[in-house]
């Protein structure tokens, strides 16, 4: 596109603008994503015993939760403790797994905190789109003869059907005033059971 500029050009010109925004914005990103997690981990608490010990299946249930559940800010290395003094083969060890560690298990929180519930949101409004999708076609028309859906729907929750949107949707029935446009006409009066 013609006149159109990098995304960074535009963060450049930002922080020209308001120097320290970016640094703003990430620190209340961080606020907001701490206390997220600090919610999350009171959850899995429970499961530790009172000094905070794992012990038994509901306590490994609960370490994994802290650790891999969403608990870890997903906005700050993860604090891992290095042994004192350690042997040649602890420190080669450490020198890889602390790191991917410090960086992998904010990851992980992350993606159990925000990837994973996204991802559920949106296949739920596809399915919802598929069911939607898949009505249509001359099966699906009105025949004559048959109840139009809205009178249908409008009549079950009159009836109760729905507990206090049947009382609305009967009153809105009997005045009429808010359903003008529907039209009942091969559905037997029973106004006056609804007085």
């Amino acid at each position: 596109m013609a006149g159109s500029q990098p995304i960074i050009d535009n963060i450049v010109d930002m922080e020209k603008t308001d120097p320290g925004i970016l640094t703003r914005l990430l620190d209340k990103i961080s606020e907001i994503d701490d206390n997220y997690s600090e919610r999350i981990g009171n959850m899995y608490k429970p499961l530790l015993e009172d000094n905070g010990n794992a012990k038994g299946l509901k306590g490994l249930l609960g370490t994994l939760g802290l650790t891999l559940g969403g608990a870890v800010p997903s906005t700050r290395k993860f604090k891992v403790e290095r042994t004192v003094n350690p042997t040649e083969a602890q420190e080669i060890a450490e020198n890889v797994v602390v790191p991917a560690m410090e960086y992998g298990i904010p990851a992980i929180s992350a993606v159990s905190k925000y990837a994973i519930p996204a991802a559920g949101v949106a296949l739920a409004g596809r399915g919802v789109s598929d069911i939607v999708n898949s009505f249509g076609g001359p099966a699906d028309a009105q025949q004559s003869g048959e109840l139009p859906l809205s009178d249908a729907l409008l009549t079950v929750a009159a009836l109760g059907g729905a507990g206090p949107a049947g009382y609305a949707v009967g009153k809105a029935l009997r005045e009429r005033k808010y359903i003008n446009d529907l039209k009942s006409n091969n559905f037997p009066d029973f106004s006056t059971f609804m007085k």
